[in-house]
């Protein structure tokens, strides 16, 4: 199933605003994907983040490594503006937006990095083998993705949701062109009050571009309502959901 990018951008557009106030899991990666990366590296020549959104990694990025350049890009040209009140800016940070599956990258990075945007991606193994052409000799690929068991409990009750490739199928397209140096597997579950706070969660987020809770019925949103609350509270009432990150680093092959 191909991934409508425009509805992507737009369902990401709507929500920049509420995006850094609701997306605690992917904050808690930021500083998880930077201990994966410290040991081995702290300056680069040329840093390219993918998917930068409203630049709550990139702003961890700059405050950890040093780079002679930056370029960021993102799907949402709408998101410059939170962009730059968040990074540092100089003559040598460049903005890059467009789909990057697509757009044209004009310079060789020692570093590409991408926090939870490559699963909106149409052809991974594709753009994998592009980061490869695209990095130094040596150069890294840092990135988190979520595995098949990601916001399960949305998905058991809708049949919604995105189609996750395994932790063997990541390892089989990275180690074409990748030494693996470091993964990390987690299971991160949030808690909130009702189920309709789901909903808003993920809306707020953007998850909502898999078309979660659109164009449902009464019916069936009373139904959700009620089978998420039967099927996955707690003793105090909560209800869960569950994020399944994968980060990994790589590092290009030397003959590659």
């Amino acid at each position: 199933m191909s991934i409508n990018k425009q509805q992507i951008a737009q369902q990401f557009a709507q929500a920049s605003q509420s995006y850094d106030h609701q997306a605690k899991v992917q904050q808690q990666l930021y500083p998880l994907l930077i201990e994966l990366l410290r040991p081995y590296q702290q300056h680069f020549s040329h840093i390219l983040e993918i998917g930068c959104g409203s630049g709550g990694f990139s702003r961890c990025l700059q405050q950890q490594f040093q780079a002679e350049q930056w370029t960021f890009n993102d799907l949402c040209p709408q998101n410059l503006p939170l962009l730059q009140q968040k990074i540092e800016k100089t003559d040598r940070t460049f903005f890059c937006f467009g789909d990057a599956e697509q757009v044209h990258f004009p310079h060789h990075y020692q570093l590409i990095t991408a926090a939870s945007s490559l699963q909106w991606f149409n052809n991974i193994p594709q753009f994998l083998q592009r980061c490869a052409s695209l990095l130094e000799p040596k150069g890294y690929l840092l990135f988190n993705v979520f595995t098949s068991q990601n916001l399960t409990e949305v998905r058991q009750l809708t049949g919604i949701g995105l189609n996750y490739p395994s932790l063997i199928q990541w390892r089989q397209w990275l180690t074409k062109q990748f030494d693996i140096i470091a993964e990390q597997q987690l299971n991160i579950a949030l808690y909130f009050d009702q189920p309709i706070a789901v909903l808003k969660h993920l809306k707020q987020t953007g998850v909502t571009a898999t078309s979660t809770g659109k164009g449902w019925s009464k019916q069936k949103y009373q139904d959700f309502i009620q089978q998420y609350r039967q099927q996955f509270s707690n003793h105090q009432g909560q209800v869960r959901l569950t994020y399944t990150p994968l980060l990994f680093l790589a590092r290009k092959k030397s003959e590659q």
